[in-house]
């Protein structure tokens, strides 16, 4: 029986991490953030994405965030999206079902690759989670990050054999390395992530919706729903504005978090910009950027007052 992919569609930004200045987790502004991005309009919100430094916290304030997380998601209608980051297959069938079992809407899924496991054990790791779980299941496949390539076939393949698995493809340029994806199965479910970038050209190919950062979430909600209503002129002139920052800031994904932050602090969402180490140290440089950012999309990132 397929799974429904119905809420798989949209703006699903990944929240960033809220630390205090002396490296504790800030629970408190943890779940503000939570508020923030569901009051921005996101049509699901995403934990565990690298931009919530979850590989930098520990196994107590992971189960405590994530109960957080749950509870805050309850009193919004934003799609629930938990990521399986554990490199051991087992441990991942087990937080999988968890999560399933806590109301988790779809998961995403990061298969094990540090260790240059073989396609084979990747491919196995990805059908035991699947088949799991009966809601979907979003696999993230970035070659170019993680050096691990798997034919294209094989993808398509395995979308075929497991009706509730999709793919968050990363790689760029991402539209002509998704062209062959869609030529071998035109149905083929895929989210974007790369900070939304090329998002519009992505969208017109068929990619279903979205995953960036969530420090200006309500941008991207702005950009979608000007695409998804005809307005495409409005959508490219928007989206045009935002592209050079984008482009700017792909560098890596420690400077994206850190970056995230100094905006979510500018716009009172959370009090602190601390990131844990090791991270990305901001310049000056970066700094004047985010001063350009803010001062050319004033209208669109007001204050969070709530």
């Amino acid at each position: 029986m397929s799974a429904d992919f119905s809420r798989l569609k949209g703006v699903f930004p990944l929240v960033s991490m809220a630390f205090a200045e002396d490296g504790t987790v800030d629970y408190t502004s943890f779940e503000r953030m939570v508020h923030f991005v569901c009051d921005c309009g996101a049509d699901g919100v995403g934990l565990w994405g690298m931009m919530s430094e979850y590989y930098k916290l520990s196994d107590f304030e992971r189960d405590r965030l994530a109960a957080i997380y749950f509870d805050t998601m309850r009193q919004h209608k934003a799609a629930k999206l938990v990521s399986v980051t554990d490199w051991s297959t087992e441990v991942a069938v087990k937080h999988a079902k968890e999560y399933q079992d806590k109301g988790a809407d779809i998961l995403m899924l990061l298969p094990p690759f540090y260790y240059q496991p073989t396609v084979e054990a990747v491919l196995h790791h990805i059908k035991e989670v699947a088949q799991a779980v009966t809601i979907p299941v979003l696999v993230q496949y970035a070659p170019q990050s993680t050096g691990m390539y798997i034919e294209k076939q094989v993808i398509a393949d395995l979308a075929e054999q497991y009706p509730n698995i999709a793919f968050k493809i990363e790689h760029n340029p991402q539209l002509e390395f998704l062209k062959p994806f869609f030529q071998l199965k035109p149905d083929l479910k895929v989210m974007s992530g790369y900070a939304g970038l090329d998002m519009l050209d992505l969208l017109q190919a068929g990619v279903r919706g979205v995953m960036p950062g969530c420090s200006f979430t309500d941008l991207y909600v702005s950009i979608y729903r000007k695409y998804s209503s005809g307005d495409m002129e409005g959508a490219k002139d928007l989206y045009l504005q935002l592209q050079p920052f984008l482009e700017m800031w792909m560098t890596s994904v420690e400077r994206l978090i850190a970056l995230d932050k100094v905006i979510l602090q500018r716009r009172g969402v959370i009090p602190s910009t601390y990131c844990r180490h090791p991270g990305y140290v901001l310049d000056q440089e970066d700094i004047r950027q985010v001063d350009a950012f803010m001062e050319t999309f004033a209208q669109y990132l007001p204050s969070y007052q709530k």
